[in-house]
Order: structure tokens, then C-alpha cells, then sequence
């Protein structure tokens, strides 16, 4: 067994190229992953506890400007089904029921930012772990995504905690761990079912199975669901595989392939929740009246993603052809943008924001939930630094700020301290 262990995961950030809001209708969407990180440093320590189903864990956040400690209560029972770990935890805090001394303490975002941490540990160690003794841990986590902007703030946070405990598990087991596991099914840790995930000890490479960040996806999805009440599953998807991605629900995806993009990224520096941005768009849609036009508006959104997918497999497949690929993509932002009006998404600063691109001849939309957040274009690879150095000066000058990120990073990845 491996003393004082010691690792760091990262986890990108994200930003959607096509197919906000559709896609939690089942239509299909773009995101891609980009260059901004959320970092996890874990250290594990002995200590005198000698009650083998908590763990006394040292937090510092500095993302909500807490500092402090966390009991990590393991579940004892022999049978362990994380969406009914779900539910039940989702219950308790619905109701108010005490849930944990050191949460019931706390209000707003350090509680369900801890709470989603005290999840993802107590649900993953009880069901691969099950007891640990004289251990304790400190998790120190950073990011430079800034909170409910629509960059996968909190899809970043959750697959790096997914990933650091499963990590943990990797660098603690002595021998393989085998668990029932579909991708497809609710519960996919069922006692029953063909597909068997196997989880190995870490060994000289410290990487994640395909199936291990199948299953960090999976976790990853249901904390997400503890923030924004129903995701869509695109945000964490992004943020465990990285690079470019097709998306549509059920965690059915396609990876696809392009050459390395540019784009930039603009901060309305008007703060949202996602969650409630989603909920105005269905309220609509729950409106017969509504939801007719609705349904078209996220075809039509679906169509231009299916021709965006077009488009982006063109680029992979005759690099020649690049810049007039990137045209048509240009111009399907345009058309986005303006569906994404039609929604009520949109803020007269990402209104303002488009405007002032598009005197540069650049081609913007938002990118997650809107009602502020960020708004992102394409730079094409011969469009000129002189130009884009004016274009961010003005951008500045309205009070806008803008970086260039490069799109398709990798996904989560795990290196040892």
C-alpha cells in the first residue's frame, strides 16, 4: 500500500461552438475543449483516526474563498448504487434535513460547492474503496475559469474531484477492482449486466482507461446535476475527453477531428446561472403556444450543427481547404446567434460584443447559457495580429475583456507531484 500519495489532475475548461440550448431537447452540439484549466493538488497524510468509514479532509478553495475541514463519511451498506446515493443525498438537501455538520454550517456557494465534494469522494470510495483507516487528505483546488460564464466552470471542478478520487483509488488498490458497468443504463454500478469495467493499480503510466474516464463522466454528470438541477452531460463530457466533440444526449459522442483553432474570447463581465437560463428557455417550451416555434428554432439549430460537423470533418480531411471551411463556419455562427436571439438568450453586452467584431469582419456568438458569460469567434489563421490587437484594444475600451485561447486541448490528465 502506497504512502503519502501525491498527485495533481487537470481538467480543461470549455467553450460550445454550436448547439446551446438544443441540446438539452436531443439535439445534437459542438464543444471543445480550450486552453484554460482547473487544477487539483491531492496529498494524502496518516493521522489518528481510527474510525474506519470517515476521513477527515483539509479543503482549500480558493475559487470561493474557503478554507477549512470536511469529515468524508463512507456508506457501510454492502450494496452500492451511486444514482440512488444521488437521490437520497438530493432528498436530504431539498428537505433541509441535516446532512453533515460541516455543511449544515455553511449557505449558497460554499455549500453546494463542498456538497458536491463530500459526494463524489463518499460515493467513490464506498463503492471501490468501501473502508479506509488512519488516512487523511488535503485537496487544494484553483482555476482560472471564471464562475457561471459558461467556460465549464463547474463541469472542470467535477471532473477533476472525479478524477483525483478515482486516481486515489488507482494509487491505493493492490490488485484490480471489477465493477458491472453500462454506460447506458441509470445506475451504472448495477449488480447485474454484461459489461464489466475493469480498474486497475496505477503502474509507470499514470493515464486513465478508456472505460475509467467513461466512468469519471458518468460521476461527473451526476454531481453537475447537483448544480444546474438537469445538465445536459455536454459540459463534463468536454472536460473529461477534451479536444472537439460532438454531442448529443445520453452521453453519446463522437470525437472529431481538426486542426488546431484560434479563437476569441470575450467576458461580458455579466454574471448568470446556467441553471436558471435553462429553466426560462423551458418555461416557454412548457407553453403550448411556445413550444411549436420552439421545436423549430432547435431544428434549425440542430441542422447548422450537423452542417458545422460537415464543415470541421472537410478541414481534417483536406487541410488545403481550410479557410473556405472556416468561412462556412463563420457564417453558421452568424446564423446561430441569431436562433439564439430568437430564444431571449442573448444581452444587450454580447449584442454589443457581436456589433464591434463584426466591424473587424469577425463573426461572433455566445457560448453556453447566454444572458451574459462569454461570447467567442473563430481568428482565422491568416487574419492578421495587428488587426486582432485592435479589435481587443476596442474591446477594451468598452469595458470588454478578450485573450485568444487555442481550441481542442486535451481532456482531464493526472501527473504525480
Amino acid at each position: 500500500m502506497s504512502s503519502n500519495i501525491q498527485f495533481e489532475v487537470t481538467a480543461p475548461g470549455k467553450i460550445i461552438l454550436f448547439g446551446e440550448h438544443s441540446v438539452v431537447y436531443g439535439k445534437p452540439a459542438i464543444a471543445c475543449a480550450i486552453d484554460q484549466h482547473t487544477t487539483l493538488t491531492f496529498t494524502e497524510s496518516y493521522c489518528n483516526n481510527q474510525d474506519l468509514n470517515t476521513i477527515p479532509c483539509r479543503i482549500i478553495l480558493p475559487l470561493i474563498n474557503y478554507s477549512g475541514m470536511l469529515t468524508i463519511h463512507l456508506d457501510a451498506k454492502s450494496t452500492f448504487s451511486p444514482t440512488t446515493y444521488f437521490q437520497e443525498t438530493l432528498n436530504k438537501l431539498n428537505k433541509n434535513e441535516p446532512f453533515l455538520n460541516e455543511l449544515d454550517t455553511l449557505s449558497g456557494n460554499e455549500k453546494k460547492t463542498l456538497t458536491v465534494l463530500h459526494f463524489i469522494f463518499g460515493g467513490i470510495l464506498s463503492c471501490y474503496m468501501k473502508q479506509l483507516k488512519n488516512v487523511s487528505f488535503t485537496i487544494g483546488i484553483t482555476s482560472v475559469l471564471k464562475l457561471g460564464a459558461g467556460t465549464g466552470s463547474s463541469a472542470s471542478y467535477c471532473v477533476s474531484l472525479v478524477a483525483a478520487c478515482l486516481a486515489y483509488v488507482k494509487f491505493k488498490i493492490n490488485s484490480n477492482v471489477e465493477i458491472q458497468f453500462d454506460p447506458l443504463l441509470d445506475d451504472f454500478h448495477s449488480q447485474s449486466g454484461d459489461n464489466l469495467l475493469i480498474i486497475e493499480p496505477f503502474t509507470d503510466n499514470i493515464t486513465f482507461s478508456d472505460g475509467e474516464k467513461c466512468l469519471i463522466n458518468r460521476w461527473a454528470l451526476l454531481a453537475e446535476n447537483f448544480i444546474h438541477t438537469k445538465a445536459s452531460g455536454l459540459d463534463n463530457t468536454i472536460c473529461t475527453y477534451g479536444t472537439m466533440v460532438q454531442y448529443t444526449k445520453l452521453n453519446s459522442h463522437k470525437l472529431l477531428e481538426a486542426p488546431e483553432l484560434k479563437i476569441l474570447l470575450i467576458y461580458s463581465g455579466v454574471e448568470r446561472s446556467t441553471g436558471n437560463v435553462v429553466q426560462s428557455v423551458r418555461t416557454k417550451y412548457n407553453d403550448d403556444i411556445y413550444q411549436p416555434i420552439l421545436d423549430g428554432i432547435f431544428n434549425s439549430i440542430g441542422q447548422i450543427v450537423n452542417s458545422a460537423v460537415n464543415a470541421i470533418d472537410q478541414m481534417a480531411q483536406n487541410p488545403l481547404h481550410e479557410l473556405q471551411q472556416i468561412s462556412v463556419l463563420q457564417t453558421l455562427m452568424d446564423m446561430n446567434q441569431g436562433l439564439l436571439m430568437s430564444l431571449g438568450v442573448s444581452h444587450e453586452t454580447l449584442d454589443a460584443i457581436v456589433a464591434i467584431l463584426k466591424k473587424f469582419d469577425l463573426h461572433a456568438k455566445l457560448t453556453g447559457a447566454g444572458m451574459g458569460g462569454y461570447a467567442i469567434c473563430l481568428v482565422p489563421p491568416n487574419f492578421h495580429k495587428s488587426k486582432i490587437q485592435t479589435c481587443m484594444q476596442e474591446l477594451k475600451i468598452y469595458g470588454f475583456e478578450s485573450n485568444i485561447c487555442t481550441i481542442g486541448c486535451p481532456g482531464v490528465r493526472i501527473q504525480t507531484k
